[in-house]
């Protein structure tokens, strides 16, 4: 597997390929080596070059200068390290087949491809190239050439917006991300019933839409004080990034300190104990594939205001798991939110949400997929 970033960095894409390793040494018996960059810890240190973990069936390679997951020059100078390093490793024990996740990925995965002869395995993990956008950077461009000009032996998506797209390979498998509900079942939080709480989980990116967030927020309280009040209410947003100091910039600028409050990275069991606390998840992104907090919500129990992109639609039903707006657009959001405020059902709402996730999304299954796409790849009957 390739992939450019691993932990301590967790988007969703790193989720996917470190749940889909473990489920496939665990139901399929894979051997797996993870190639990806060396990365540095919240201190600045430098994590460990390589692990062995799963009974000795996954290895992690951490290759390159050790550096800020964000950087251009590091992900490029991974691609030479991950391909001489590849084929390195297929001399000792030869592989069956390639797997890039997450873009980048992909560059040296086609050429490692060609050279060593076997079949390679594009994983999309969503796509900005729906959005329409002012200004189109350098990854934008990158992203392009990688979904749409480069042929790859199979293509697997995690939603299926990805078939918008022109020119993109038609024959494409859609296996959505799973998610262990029984690791939500296992932790147990009293929720107040003081207050109404929202919870943000993700990346700062402009592409998430919290500036709109901060704006319809602020809109709300401007125009419905008194409902805000009485709800006693409050935004939590856990994660990080590079618009950290924009949005607390925006948050101060409206007057809002006393209505959000920023948690920071928070993982594992307390990300869980943080979800279970919380009325609605809220996710307001102007661009997304299948998102794995999405998931996460409803595993908690807790229903989900999301905006129509991606495949958010196909798994939130108005009323019945959840609420939908209008991506990018502060009216709307206001008044969903306003919406999720006076619903008096959302219990019911987040036990719909986790009936839906526990019987049809799994880890196993999405591995199990993955695995059969392998063999198909392959031309071995399952």
């Amino acid at each position: 597997m390739l992939i450019d970033a691993w932990e301590p960095f967790i988007g969703g894409g790193q989720i996917h390929a470190k749940k889909l390793s473990e489920y496939l040494i665990k139901c399929q018996n894979v051997e797996i080596d993870i190639f990806t960059r060396a990365l540095k810890n919240d201190l600045g240190e430098k994590i460990k070059n390589n692990e062995i973990d799963l009974d000795k069936k996954r290895r992690v390679f951490r290759l390159g200068k050790a550096g800020n997951v964000l950087s251009f020059v590091s992900r490029i100078l991974w691609c030479f390290s991950v391909y001489w390093r590849v084929k390195k490793e297929h001399k000792k024990k030869p592989y069956d087949l390639i797997h890039a996740h997450a873009f980048v990925g992909g560059i040296p995965g086609k050429f490692l491809s060609k050279i060593l002869k076997i079949p390679i395995i594009f994983t999309v993990h969503g796509t900005t190239l729906t959005l329409v956008l002012k200004k189109k950077g350098l990854f934008y461009f990158i992203e392009k050439f990688l979904l749409t000009k480069i042929a790859y032996t199979k293509v697997i998506s995690v939603a299926s917006n990805y078939l918008q797209l022109k020119n993109v390979n038609k024959n494409v498998e859609i296996i959505p991300n799973g998610v262990e509900t029984e690791k939500f079942d296992e932790v147990n939080v009293k929720k107040s019933e003081n207050n109404f709480r929202v919870l943000f989980v993700g990346r700062f990116d402009k592409v998430k839409g919290l500036n709109v967030l901060m704006e319809a927020i602020s809109v709300l309280f401007e125009n419905n004080k008194n409902l805000l009040n009485e709800k006693n209410f409050k935004l939590v947003i856990i994660g990080y990034g590079d618009e950290e100091k924009p949005l607390k910039n925006l948050v101060d600028n409206f007057k809002l300190g006393e209505l959000i409050e920023f948690k920071g990275k928070i993982i594992g069991e307390e990300l869980i104990k943080e979800y279970k606390k919380s009325d609605i998840f809220i996710l307001p992104s102007l661009s997304e594939g299948n998102p794995l907090t999405l998931f996460e919500s409803f595993a908690a129990k807790v229903p989900v205001l999301a905006t129509d992109v991606g495949d958010n639609k196909k798994y939130i039903k108005e009323n019945v798991n959840g609420f939908i707006c209008d991506p990018n657009d502060v009216k709307s959001l206001v008044l969903t939110l306003t919406k999720a405020l006076n619903c008096e059902k959302l219990k019911v709402m987040g036990e719909n949400g986790y009936n839906m996730v526990k019987n049809n999304f799994s880890w196993e299954k999405t591995a199990n997929l993955t695995y059969n796409v392998y063999l198909k790849t392959l031309n071995i009957k399952s």
